[in-house]
Formats: C-alpha cells, structure tokens, sequence
C-alpha cells in the first residue's frame, strides 16, 4: 500500500531494519540511493548492496549484504547495536547527515562548485 511521505520518517525509524538496494549503474557509478539518507536520517538501521563511499558516510548504521546468509544474519540479530550501533551512535550519525547532506547542504555545495568553476574559467574578472 502507498505511504503517504509525512509518515516514511516515522516508518523508517520504527522499523528494525530498512532494505535498500540501488541501481546497476547506481552501483557502478558510486551514486547512493536517497533511501539511504532518508532512513539514517530518522535513526534507521539499514541493510544495502555495496557501494563505493558507504562507510565514510553512514558508518556502522547502514551494513552490507553480499549473500543470502547475511541477510538473515543481519536481520535478526539478537542485540542489532552491537552491529549497528546503539541509539546514541546512531542519532549522531542521523544528526551528521541532517547536517551535511540535506537538500539546502547540497544546494549550497552546488554553488560553491558552479562559483568556483566560473572563477576558473575567467568570467568573474
């Protein structure tokens, strides 16, 4: 059934683990699924496909999946804070990407790069 999007933050983080997986090209390319920010941002714990930068970014909330074996493993772990990291860990991660990558973050950044490109090609003389 449809979520309405005011309720997937609540859903995301009441859940005891979030599924994500990306794109071929995504996984090739090194782009990472919005649903990634998305569910670490409300504190989720999350389990993906590997892809390129995952840990810089998300540490221990979000963890990989390469077999079956450890999607059963990693979704039903007795104590998943031991894995994931606990609340507080996890707030702070949320927290660091709140910060960093929210659309006003990465709106900033691309002016930054777009100033900085024009800069360079002489049309701020």
């Amino acid at each position: 059934p449809y979520l309405p999007n005011g309720e997937v933050g609540a859903a995301y983080g009441a859940a005891g683990v979030v599924l994500n997986d990306h794109w071929d090209f995504m996984r090739r390319e090194g782009f990472l699924s919005n649903r990634l920010f998305d569910a670490v941002a409300c504190g989720a714990r999350v389990l993906t496909d590997d892809v390129r930068g995952l840990g810089n970014i998300f540490g221990r909330s979000v963890q990989v999946v390469r077999t079956p074996e450890d999607l059963i493993r990693l979704s039903s772990l007795p104590d998943p804070d031991a894995v994931f990291g606990d609340e507080a860990e996890r707030r702070a991660v949320a927290e660091r990407v709140l910060r960093e990558h929210s659309f006003d973050a990465r709106a900033r950044r691309l002016v930054e790069v777009a100033v900085e490109a024009r800069r360079e090609r002489g049309f701020d003389r």
